[in-house]
């Protein structure tokens, strides 16, 4: 495998073959450990460093989806990558206080919504039916208003824009 910059290799002599522990000295069982605690140091810090990386991704990707609205555009291509605008509805519990079944309850009450509630609301089916009715909608409305009145207060609706990298 090639190796990438920035990217560490795992140093493969550090790496103890297991038919040395089949019969071990105390020096072998010594050599193994040290080598599992300093591969376990190593995930944490990779972990720590993709967590960083995964913050840094999503902070970039909104102020890219910012750039792009104020600038009115919707893709780009870049050294044969697509840059695409995309919008997000994300659909969830207004707080803690909500129950499973308020929700269920209040969706089965309305004849248009009932379908999304099988004693366990169904966030993907409802979440796009609500991305269909916004569609329909006029630009900027608010994805709450869409919502039956029954269920409104149930729900807290964000729209989270970011932009999409794909190969062209």
């Amino acid at each position: 495998m090639a190796e990438q910059p920035g990217v560490e290799a795992i140093p493969t002599e550090v790496v103890v073959p297991l038919t040395e522990l089949a019969d071990p000295t105390a020096d072998d069982v010594v050599a193994a450990c040290a080598t599992l605690r300093k591969l376990t140091e190593d995930v944490r810090r990779h972990t720590a460093a993709l967590k960083q990386f995964e913050t840094l991704k999503r902070e970039l990707s909104l102020a890219l989806a910012l750039a792009f609205r104020k600038l009115g555009m919707q893709s780009t291509k870049i050294d044969g990558r697509t840059f695409a605008l995309r919008t997000d509805l994300i659909l969830r519990k207004k707080d803690a206080s909500v129950t499973q079944d308020e929700i269920c309850d209040a969706l089965e009450a309305d004849e248009d919504w009932k379908e999304y509630s099988v004693r366990q609301f169904a966030t993907n089916p409802l979440k796009a039916y609500v991305r269909e009715l916004l569609d329909a909608a006029k630009p900027g409305t608010d994805p709450l208003s869409v919502l039956p009145e029954s269920i409104r207060g149930l729900f807290h609706a964000d729209r989270i824009p970011s932009v999409r990298c794909t190969k062209s």
